[in-house]
């Protein structure tokens, strides 16, 4: 059935504009081996680029929260592995907010494509982001 995948992680700067983040969901779509997308990192951008990215047909995770609003460091137990292995890379720093928020998506992406691939033998993006609506 389902075979081993490469997951490649690309990474593209709205530069927090509205407009910036519709033109990186359009640039995103537009190669047809990406199945998922993380991102929009302020309200504003976030809200623009999901009507965008739910017209293509592309599955889009964002934070449902305002990162400017918060304070940096979590308030829930972080898991050790990731802890550790962010600070290591980090210089020092403890993971805050947006990076367990992105750690968590990621695993949600991953779920999803490997559910994907599960359903239909190879992942898509139309059984990707029924993966994710299914949710766990």
């Amino acid at each position: 059935m389902g075979g081993r995948y490469l997951v490649e992680l690309v990474a593209l700067n709205d530069f927090a504009e509205p407009t910036e983040a519709i033109w990186q969901a359009r640039e995103m779509a537009a190669d047809a081996g990406v199945l998922g997308v993380l991102g929009g990192w302020s309200a504003e951008t976030a809200q623009a680029a999901a009507a965008e990215y739910k017209r293509l047909g592309l599955a889009f995770l964002a934070p449902e929260i305002d990162w400017t609003r918060i304070e940096s460091q979590p308030q829930e137990p972080v898991n050790p592995d990731l802890a550790a292995g962010y600070t290591v890379l980090s210089g020092g720093a403890p993971p805050g907010q947006a990076a367990l928020w992105a750690y968590d998506a990621t695993q949600r992406l991953l779920d999803a494509l490997d559910a994907a691939v599960r359903a239909e033998g190879h992942p898509t993006r139309a059984a990707v982001r029924s993966a994710l609506m299914a949710g766990p």
